[in-house]
Parts: structure tokens; C-alpha cells; sequence
């Protein structure tokens, strides 16, 4: 996936994600994704960090619907997998000075 595709990604999700909070559900849910600080508008941001950051949103938005709504509980924990090895992958991917 190219960066502007996985920053447009990012930024549906992003929309999904306050659409949730404007329905009810708390800031607190989405927590781990906010601790990033990697919003959709961070276009000088690597693509890496966009990449882990979608896959954390995914799992903060699927584990909030599980909660909240009829999902599957199983979903979460798949993104979170996901979501881990993207971040070990990135860490690995940045230069050491």
C-alpha cells in the first residue's frame, strides 16, 4: 500500500473513531491510539508510523465496538498482534544514532 493510501486509511478510521465518541463511546477506549501522537494530518510522519498507527486505531475501534456493540471478541486481539509487530518492526526500522 502506497502512503497516500495508507493515510487516507488512516484518516477513515480517524472519522470512525469520532463518530463512535460523538455516539456515546469514551476517549478513554482509544487511549493507546492517541498515545502515538500520529494523527492523518501527520503527512511528514514515516509510513511505518501511519501503518502501526492503523492498526492500533483498528484495534482500539473493533475492541470498542465489542464492547459496546455485537462484534466478535475475538477481532481485537487480532489487531492487537498486528499492531505489536508493526510497532517491533518500525523500532527495528529507525537508525540507530
Amino acid at each position: 500500500m502506497y502512503k497516500d493510501e495508507l493515510i487516507g486509511l488512516h484518516q477513515l478510521l480517524y472519522h470512525i473513531c469520532k463518530l463512535l465518541q460523538d455516539n456515546g463511546v469514551s476517549l478513554d477506549d482509544f487511549q493507546e491510539y492517541m498515545s502515538l501522537e500520529i494523527s492523518p494530518h501527520h503527512i511528514h510522519k514515516r509510513k511505518e508510523e501511519h501503518k502501526c498507527a492503523v492498526l492500533l486505531l483498528s484495534k482500539c475501534i473493533s475492541k470498542a465496538l465489542a464492547e459496546h456493540y455485537i462484534m466478535p471478541k475475538a477481532l481485537p486481539k487480532s489487531f492487537d498482534t498486528l499492531a505489536q509487530r508493526c510497532k517491533k518492526e518500525a523500532q527495528k526500522a529507525i537508525p540507530k544514532s
